[in-house]
């Protein structure tokens, strides 16, 4: 028998997926004028990009290294929304790190919440021999 995601889980899987697609996005947008960014950014938004959606299938399936690997994912991804914020000159590029910011948090808070811990917990049972 399989056991049911709690709401919270399948919130922190929909924004997981959304973050990373929106780090893809982020590639696209100048920082300043045409300037696309630092290196570092770029690169560093499509890899976390591509873990995020690693975490959200590791998270969905309630693997034991999914229930760590989002929190890993959204801490940097906060860091690197708080720098759009800080150092971007457009409005466009400093409210999607506002947005970043706001989701990395969100999904940290969602993944640690006590349901989902719970759920975690049923699981392993379950598939303990």
């Amino acid at each position: 028998m399989k056991t049911k995601l709690p709401a919270v889980l399948s919130i922190a899987i929909i924004l997981l997926i959304l973050t990373s697609f929106l780090f893809w996005v982020a590639v696209f947008l100048p920082v300043n004028g045409s300037n696309p960014g630092p290196p570092v950014v770029v690169y560093g938004s499509v890899v976390l990009g591509v873990l995020g959606l690693v975490a959200a299938f590791g998270f969905f399936k309630l693997k034991r290294w999914g229930m760590g690997l989002p929190i890993l994912v959204s801490a940097p991804s906060a860091f690197l929304g708080a720098g759009g914020i800080v150092f971007a000159a457009l409005p466009l590029v400093k409210g999607l790190g506002a947005v970043l910011v706001a989701l990395s948090v969100l999904i940290i808070v969602l993944v640690v919440f006590p349901s989902a811990r719970a759920a975690y917990a049923a699981e392993q049972v379950r598939v303990a021999p």
